[in-house]
């Protein structure tokens, strides 16, 4: 009431006044709000700027611009401190940057491409890591089965990943039993034409593997080579008719595949029986 009396009491001019104050104080606040509002946004859209600014020029690291640099990718030198390392310290840090499955290999990237499996020679009965068999390995079939179709598939996946078309691949498998392994399937599968068994630049025997790739696809492969040990040009417990003969002249002989694989057999059964007995 009291304030309902006061109101009542002020003269017309002093409420007009009264009114236009609190218009004005209306439209200030309205332009004060716009003015932070426009502030606000300016300054988001700055941040938004500068953070696409800053993933446009996202600074090199130095190892990522070390490994990108063809020079030093060339140069065999670059990564000694790795390559001197034990082998079990090499596998392990391999293993915990790329996972147990991985195939792990020693690159050396120079024309044409080498590549050399960076398994460590397998110890006298203990479990070989490439193959996940007792070395040394009492079925051979069950070490060309995978191999052939656990190993070189992933081996495929690598090169084809990695490796351009047109760079000449060989790998070069260690010891001689997992070389020796692959070979005789390769022929059997791929045919003489095509799996081209031949002696290698490199010192032993290397024969071809063809990628598999899809219909229409450009054809794609690699050497898989095997060096040779004894006085022979092949070890005495592998050196059977049929490499001889595939080695020797580059091309099978007259006889099948099948006949040269049972005669192989035979051997193995007598070199088994003899150590058995030794």
């Amino acid at each position: 009431m009291a304030c309902t009396a006061i109101i009542s009491h002020i003269p017309n001019r002093a409420m007009e006044k009264l009114k236009q104050a609190a218009t004005l104080t209306e439209v200030a606040w309205r332009a004060a709000r716009c003015s932070l509002k426009r502030r606000y946004n300016t300054s988001q859209n700055m941040v938004r700027k500068r953070r696409r600014q800053h993933r446009k020029r996202r600074p090199v690291s130095r190892a990522s611009s070390t490994a990108s640099t063809p020079g030093e990718c060339a140069d065999p030198k670059a990564n000694l401190f790795f390559t001197q390392l034990p082998w079990e310290i090499r596998r392990m840090i391999q293993v915990i940057a790329f996972g147990e499955r991985t195939v792990h290999m020693d690159l050396s990237y120079r024309y044409p491409l080498i590549l050399r499996d960076g398994h460590s020679r397998p110890t006298y009965g203990a479990h070989d890591d490439m193959t996940g068999l007792i070395w040394p390995y009492e079925d051979r079939e069950e070490l060309s089965s995978r191999l052939l179709h656990r190993f070189l598939p992933t081996v495929d996946a690598l090169i084809c990943r990695i490796v351009p078309p047109s760079t000449e691949v060989t790998l070069s498998l260690s010891p001689w039993e997992r070389y020796a392994a692959v070979d005789y399937q390769l022929v059997a599968i791929q045919g003489k034409e095509r799996s081209r068994p031949r002696w290698s630049e490199f010192g032993g025997v290397k024969c071809w593997r063809e990628i598999p790739t899809k219909e229409g696809a450009t054809p794609r492969g690699y050497w898989v080579h095997g060096y040779t040990v004894g006085n022979g040009p092949f070890p005495d417990q592998n050196h059977g008719p049929f490499r001889n003969e595939v080695y020797k002249t580059g091309k099978l002989p007259p006889q099948t595949y099948e006949r040269h694989r049972e005669l192989s057999q035979d051997l193995w059964r007598s070199w088994e029986v003899d150590a058995s007995e030794t």
